[in-house]
């Protein structure tokens, strides 16, 4: 590592880890996070009422689309007067899915960032099952939105989400 510098400064904890496996510095570092350090209420879903589900990863392998589509077509089956789900991102691929048999699923085109915080009012709880991310900013967006995350134990999710708390991370 060229050692002009005075201090190492990382977005989260897993990305320090990860690079000292990869390089060797005597610098000093900080972990200094981008994410948002709101509480989300776990407690807030009314159960009387529909639970509305949102997915933003398309039908992207790496951002879980199949975990997701799995789940769903089990879950609408069992419960189809309680759950609803929306479904962002490659429309033209996601409509070809077993879950678009369901009246209770919406399927869409990617959104414009500017139209995220209306789109996640509609939300009680954010799908995240991917198997990597760098920077998973939609997760940090839940949050801010106080939509519930429930995520995939993926790389830096830690440093996101305390368990049970302000998101819940799936084991597996």
């Amino acid at each position: 590592i060229n050692n002009n510098f005075n201090h190492l400064i990382f977005a989260a904890k897993d990305y320090a880890e990860f690079f000292f496996t990869h390089a060797t510095s005597n610098k000093s570092y900080s972990i200094i996070p981008h994410g948002i350090k709101k509480k989300v209420n776990l407690n807030k879903i009314n159960y009387e009422n529909k639970i509305n589900f949102i997915f933003t990863g398309g039908n992207a392998f790496n951002k879980g689309w199949h975990i997701v589509e799995e789940s769903f077509e089990y879950l609408l089956k069992k419960y189809p007067n309680t759950i609803k789900l929306r479904v962002y991102g490659d429309k033209k691929k996601t409509l070809k899915s077993k879950i678009n048999i369901f009246k209770n699923v919406e399927f869409f085109e990617n959104f414009d960032h500017n139209d995220l915080n209306k789109i996640l009012k509609w939300a009680d709880v954010g799908l995240v099952p991917s198997y990597f991310d760098t920077y998973n900013l939609i997760l940090r967006e839940f949050i801010n939105n106080q939509v519930i995350p429930i995520t995939s134990n993926f790389f830096s999710v830690s440093d996101i989400i305390t368990n049970n708390q302000n998101g819940i991370i799936l084991k597996e």
